[in-house]
């Protein structure tokens, strides 16, 4: 066995806590300083120890962290006996099902897949099994919602690669057939004689593993408009709570997620209110609202700038019967589907009014840099972009003719036709002239090492996210990989940002922090690489 290293220490310590809903960050900083082989003294060595395992708290994902805070918590332990409300639609109830849409997310672990959650009833022990139901997007979108886009889009892709095509070769998405994971609850509704207004009550039972338990509720014992309102006040206190402390960062599942601890920290535990369900939440928002203006949903206050407005009213389609079941389920998790019913043909009919292009995977939009990037599927955006400008002036270029042309090569994309390549001039162009006007060569002298050297690295993630697609052009690409990169970019765009804004850098140890982060990205991402060639 090797020496110990801060990483495999953290582990060990995180073993001895697996029961406990947190720990105190300086239990783990005396644990690991008293098994280091080369303990020290030294205390910028002892800050750069600190620092190391702050970033290794805060990139895990089983844990909630932010740098600085003396507790961290453990979200297995946080989240068993958690409680929370499904109100099954009417299409779900008739068709004996129940859809994972965003329900379940935010209370497991984002490694597993929705046909992997193991969902049994609490008294008999039932299990209800998982199926690949083909279903009109339009009848149950609204239940996907609150995982916002891009986790949506991830989710239907993950449940059949055909979906993508589906959506991309559809002009409106609610009229797309696509296939997703259902679990087939149809005895369950006729053992309690279920209502549209009833609802099941899902307690958590493991997080890491996606296991949950489930029992019936009558719409007479469901918590009373009183409760309601209490309870969505905590709740929306804990969203703005998480908005605070993680901005825009965090996808919405996890954004959820954070509200519960932080409603617990501000003594309006969650966990055993199951008043409001996430499916109903959107119609009911007050102080909070969803950001879509951007190619990622994020849920922010309302007197937030640029907020783009709750989740309109959804008119389901009209129901018709008569559809035909499939049984393909393709990212290597079959399920037969044993529900007894019909759930295709429906390609004919017309569904409600969904707000669009939110879900369209072919929309052509021009309107800004941020949809033309989106649409073109492009591997950079507008942080990247403006960073590769402020690099360019930096080292003396003067035309952006040239840096477009340069841009359109590195990112390997094709416009669709010539409207959207002029759009894509236009904002380019606007976007060399905003950084042409605030670049100052003077403040630059310290932001273009650390900058050149940020988008070296992005150079690099974008080969290897290439040869990765082309490696596994028959398979899927491993899901704690792809987390990986995602988090890994979101911590270089975070990093770009500070940098890209319009001012000098600090001075003195806030500098040197800075160089460390940047530091701690290249060998983050040393790593990854490595952990492939392997």
């Amino acid at each position: 066995m090797g020496a110990a290293t801060p990483e495999s220490l953290l582990e060990a310590f995180l073993e001895t806590r697996k029961a406990a809903e947190s720990f105190e960050t300086a239990e783990l900083i005396a644990f690991v300083s008293s098994n280091l082989p080369d303990r020290t003294d030294d205390e910028s060595a002892r800050k750069r120890l600190i620092h190391n395992l702050e970033l290794m708290l805060e990139g895990n994902n089983s844990l909630f962290y932010r740098a600085g805070e003396e507790t961290c918590y453990i979200r297995s332990a946080f989240f068993r006996g958690a409680k929370f409300k499904i109100r099954p639609s009417e299409y779900e109830i008739r068709e004996g099902l129940l859809f994972y849409g965003a329900r379940f997310a935010p209370f497991c672990s984002e490694d597993i897949f929705a046909d992997e959650y193991r969902i049994a009833e609490k008294d008999s022990g039932q299990v209800f099994p998982p199926a690949a139901c083909p279903v009109l997007f339009g009848r149950v979108a609204k239940l996907f919602q609150m995982l916002g886009r891009s986790t949506m889009i991830d989710c239907i892709v993950a449940d059949d690669a055909e979906n993508y095509h589906v959506l991309q070769h559809t002009d409106t998405a609610e009229k797309a057939v696509v296939k997703l994971t259902a679990f087939d609850f149809s005895a369950f509704y006729r053992k309690h004689k279920f209502s549209e207004g009833d609802a099941v009550i899902v307690t958590v039972q493991n997080w890491e593993t996606g296991s949950f338990t489930v029992e019936y509720a009558a719409a007479a014992d469901l918590a009373v408009q009183d409760e309601l309102s209490v309870w969505l006040a905590d709740f929306e206190e804990g969203l703005i709570q998480a908005y605070e402390d993680h901005g825009e960062y965090l996808e919405v599942p996890d954004q959820i997620a954070h509200a519960y601890l932080a409603a617990f920290r501000h003594g309006h535990d969650l966990r055993q209110r199951p008043y409001l369900s996430l499916e109903e939440y959107p119609a009911l928002m007050r102080d909070v609202s969803i950001r879509r203006d951007g190619p990622e949903w994020t849920l922010v206050p309302v007197d937030e700038p640029s907020v783009s407005g709750g989740y309109d009213d959804y008119q389901p389609p009209a129901e018709e019967d008569g559809h035909e079941h499939d049984h393909d389920h393709e990212h290597g998790h079959g399920h037969e589907c044993s529900c007894g019913h019909d759930h295709h043909k429906e390609e004919g009919k017309d569904a409600g009014p969904l707000r669009a292009e939110d879900f369209s995977a072919s929309s052509k939009r021009i309107d800004s840099l941020e949809h033309l990037l989106e649409d073109l599927s492009a591997p950079l955006d507008y942080i990247e972009i403006y960073a590769m400008i402020q690099d360019d002036l930096a080292n003396g270029q003067e035309s952006p003719e040239e840096f477009i042309r340069k841009l359109i090569d590195f990112m390997g994309v094709q416009f669709a036709d010539d409207a959207q390549e002029a759009a894509f001039w236009n904002f380019a162009e606007e976007c060399w002239e905003e950084a042409s006007e605030h670049f100052d060569p003077v403040i630059e002298q310290t932001k273009t090492p650390l900058r050149t050297r940020l988008l070296e690295l992005n150079t690099r993630r974008l080969e290897f996210a290439r040869s990765l697609v082309e490696r596994y052009e028959k398979s899927k690409i491993p899901k704690k990989l792809v987390e990986r990169m995602k988090d890994f970019h979101s911590r270089m765009l975070n990093t770009l940002g500070l940098i890209n804004a319009d001012r000098s850098l600090p001075e003195g140890e806030e500098y040197e922090q800075l160089e460390l982060r940047v530091g701690d990205l290249e060998d983050a991402w040393d790593d990854i690489e490595e952990q492939q060639e392997r």
